[in-house]
């Protein structure tokens, strides 16, 4: 059974546009994770070593699958550095044909452990057509994920009722569709405006980074980000990329 909430009456909806001052912010951001980059590898390698030594331990325990999630992560964080470091631009970034179903299953994967800890519950409703795009893996995991935590932690501010997150896909002929959609608390005008600003967050312990760098890599991609919302029913996230994307 899918649930979801299609907002109706009293929505809110907005596509996050660009501005200048945001670029120049996103400039200053890559610099200084650069220079936090290499602090940031060192402990990573470590943990990466000790995983690897564990890993035959969580075969035998039939969980060989975590150590691989766990390992594929730290390689993604290690590539996302990479970047960082070589002062990588977006058109180098390495594009591949890619299943968005494939890669959402695997990101849902992911939130499982997460998700029943705090009751939420995560549904999907992909095409049955298997779409792909070409994209730079990493780049679009780095959204999803993003976007799918910020889900979690509304349905968290809003926890007077069961957590529902549904991921949904579909496409036309021009574009592919990838939805989020929460039962969290919704967001108001200020917020949304703001949402894809460089440093700005609503959470204590926020740093305002993450959503500010998705934006970065769906504009160049020529995709889009809209969202409909209802203070205390919950947002819909709507990620739109582009099947053909010859120009990149």
């Amino acid at each position: 059974m899918i649930r979801t909430n299609e907002f109706q009456s009293e929505s809110l909806t907005i596509e996050i546009g660009e501005t200048n001052f945001a670029k120049e912010q996103l400039f200053d951001i890559r610099k200084h994770a650069a220079e936090l980059a290499h602090e940031i590898r060192n402990p990573l390698t470590t943990i990466q070593g000790f995983l690897e030594l564990l890993k035959p331990t969580l075969q035998d325990m039939g969980r060989g699958e975590y150590a691989d999630i766990a390992l594929n992560e730290i390689e993604r964080v290690n590539d996302i550095i990479n970047h960082f470091l070589n002062d990588i631009k977006r058109n180098q970034c390495n594009k591949e044909l890619l299943s968005i179903n494939e890669i959402l299953i695997n990101i849902v994967r992911l939130f499982e452990s997460e998700s029943k800890v705090k009751n939420i519950e995560l549904l999907t409703d992909f095409s049955e057509e298997d779409i792909q795009i070409s994209i730079d893996k990493n780049a679009l995991k780095q959204v999803l994920i993003n976007l799918i935590k910020n889900a979690i932690e509304a349905i968290e501010e809003n926890c007077t009722h069961t957590g529902f997150i549904t991921i949904r896909t579909e496409k036309n002929e021009q574009q592919v569709f990838i939805h989020i959609i929460d039962n969290g608390c919704g967001m108001s005008s200020d917020t949304i405006n703001q949402l894809f600003t460089p440093f700005y967050t609503t959470k204590t312990n926020g740093t305002g980074i993450g959503l500010s760098v998705c934006k970065d890599i769906i504009d160049y991609y020529k995709g889009t980000i809209s969202i409909v919302t209802d203070q205390n029913k919950g947002s819909k996230i709507t990620v739109a990329l582009p099947l053909h994307n010859e120009n990149h």
